[in-house]
């Protein structure tokens, strides 16, 4: 019960991750429901003292009745007519037409129970190996007839079954001080009948092949009430140290009684030994020392003798051997503390073993005195556990028409019970540990801080830590230090919700209107501009400048021709083409 899940469903693909996870909540609503604490305590004491403790599971159809009164017109008046409905009483006006009276409604669901069962109420037959291998097993106990007629049965044919006197009746008498008789109660109803629940496997049908059967007795005579085949026996058997090829193993009490027995011997001499020591028995002449004084146990009182006592009043002396058995005791005491795993040491109560040891020899001892203890909470939770929730994952999928919903972080959830499937691996979370609840706190806590720098350093879609899992090592962290309403501090996280606020993420990233400029980017955008524009028109200027530049080469070009022209028609008279040479200037 250190754990929120005692019990996980472990799925077999991917296909059944969801589910896997749903009916494991489901199954820890069902067990809390049904008082999971009380009920493993009861079976766990049983099995420690009585070699086995059992719990039973199943449905019980339960009926819920209302009284309402109503006052309808004609129209509505024909909705009462329902299977569930009975009218009690009706009155009709005439003047109004209104119908009124009183009505009661009847619903009927299912239950699925889980209670611890008395061991003397458990039968099985004595070549049995295990609650899966059996010729015969059973529930046997003592019901009113009240209680066999609220099953369903005839009270004619119950009234009058009579009951008898066993083991189970001598049992119930020690375990509660006092037994009641039937000749108490003068009410029928209220008599006791002995009731007998059997699982046999018989072929009825006639085929060949045995199927497990349920039967119903009542009556010292075994009379037959109802038969019906069944899946499974509704039983779960809890052990702390089972016996291979054998259905009975051993309890704590039978794992320890004889040393027990001996350390008691042992101690118990020990105790009249000091007795003898301090108050000797005395030897006396009878004819010579009063005997009434001899008598008097009283410390310091006066004994009368005639002549000196010496040799009329002698101690017989008895030798003190107290200290020798004292370590015989402590032996047996080892030996016992060895077999149980609850030790002084383990409780840091031993001095002498953890006063001046190492930090490292300390856990080493405390490691060693649990391991006894685990050993035994694996055989409870392999055993009893494992089968308990197998069964009421069994009849929640047998019976639809139960609730279907769950109260999970107070929040109602619905159940496809439907779909559930017991015959997943099932993991069984031991509360026992070798490590403190300090030790895992802080382990928890650097996980946690490890899953934020991964989540921090690679993001959401990082592979390897998700929120669910960050939720988790909180709230273990949380359920560790005792505080077990873990939703009051941290929201419920699964895969789905992550995946839904991806979603809505996204979305409201795709809406959302762009962001508003940064100064700085902004700055050197406008710098950047005013740049270029002043490049731009420098560039111009240059242009425009080897153009003119042109022009004027041009210009001086045909001003050199024409002075060269003059120079060539006055010198030597020979004429040139001045248009020829215009011509020429504009292909350059």
């Amino acid at each position: 019960m250190a754990t929120d899940k005692a019990v996980e469903f472990v799925p077999k693909g991917e296909e059944d991750v969801q589910v896997a996870e749903q009916q494991t909540k489901y199954a820890a609503y069902l067990f809390n429901k049904n008082g999971g604490f009380r009920l493993l305590n009861g079976v766990i004491e049983d099995a420690l003292r009585k070699k086995a403790g059992f719990a039973k599971v199943y449905a019980a159809e339960k009926e819920e009745s209302e009284i309402f009164d109503y006052s309808l017109g004609e129209t509505e008046i024909g909705q009462l007519e329902s299977d569930d409905i009975e009218i009690l009483s009706h009155d009709y006006d005439l003047n109004t037409g209104i119908h009124s009276g009183q009505v009661q409604r009847t619903r009927k669901r299912t239950e699925i129970r889980m209670e611890e069962m008395p061991p003397e109420e458990f039968f099985i037959d004595p070549d049995a190996r295990s609650i899966d291998d059996f010729y015969v097993c059973g529930q046997q106990r003592e019901m009113r007839v009240s209680d066999l007629v609220e099953m369903g049965f005839d009270f004619d044919k119950v009234a009058d079954l009579g009951t008898e006197e066993g083991s189970a009746e001598e049992e119930a008498e020690y375990r509660q001080g006092h037994y009641e008789s039937e000749e108490a109660a003068g009410d029928p109803s209220m008599r006791r009948v002995l009731y007998t629940e059997a699982y046999m496997k018989m072929d009825i049908e006639g085929t060949g092949v045995a199927q497990l059967y349920a039967f119903l007795m009542a009556g010292s005579q075994y009379k037959l009430l109802d038969h019906y085949p069944v899946d499974d026996v509704p039983f779960a058997v809890f052990e702390i140290d089972p016996e291979p090829h054998t259905f009975f193993g051993r309890s704590l009490v039978e794992l320890v009684e004889n040393d027990q027995d001996a350390a008691t011997s042992l101690l118990r001499g020990v105790l009249d030994n000091v007795a003898l020591v301090n108050a000797p028995r005395m030897a006396y002449d009878d004819a010579k020392v009063n005997a009434d004084d001899m008598m008097n146990g009283e410390v310091g009182g006066l004994v009368r003798t005639e002549g000196p006592p010496a040799d009329k009043v002698f101690p017989l002396v008895v030798p003190d051997t107290s200290a020798g058995v004292l370590a015989s005791v402590q032996y047996f005491d080892q030996v016992i503390d060895n077999k149980t795993g609850v030790t002084r040491a383990s409780a840091g109560l031993d001095p002498d073993a953890l006063q001046n040891a190492t930090a490292t020899a300390v856990d080493a001892t405390t490691r060693a005195a649990m391991a006894q203890p685990e050993t035994m909470a694996r055989h409870l939770a392999e055993g009893g556990l494992t089968r308990l929730f197998r069964l009421v994952l069994r009849l929640v999928r047998d019976n639809p028409d139960q609730e279907g919903v769950m109260r999970l972080n107070g929040k109602f959830t619905p159940v496809e019970a439907g779909d559930f499937d017991p015959e997943l691996d099932v993991t069984i979370n031991v509360g026992l540990g070798t490590e403190s609840e300090a030790v895992k706190i802080a382990a928890l806590n650097q996980t946690f801080q490890q899953q934020m720098a991964i989540w921090q350093q690679y993001g959401p879609d990082n592979g390897l830590v998700t929120l669910t899992g960050m939720r988790n090592s909180l709230a273990d962290a949380l359920m560790l230090s005792g505080l077990h309403n873990v939703s009051r501090y941290y929201q419920p996280m699964s895969a789905e919700i992550e995946a839904q606020m991806a979603e809505e993420a996204a979305m409201e990233a795709q809406n959302a209107p762009p962001p508003p400029p940064d100064p700085y980017v902004q700055g050197k955008q406008i710098e950047a501009e005013t740049k270029a524009q002043d490049n731009q028109m420098k560039a111009q200027a240059q242009v425009a400048e080897m153009q003119m530049k042109d022009d004027r080469e041009r210009d001086q070009m045909l001003q050199d021709a024409i002075l060269k022209a003059a120079d060539l028609l006055g010198k030597h008279g020979i004429p040139v083409d001045l248009q020829q040479l215009y011509a020429m200037q504009a292909q350059n």
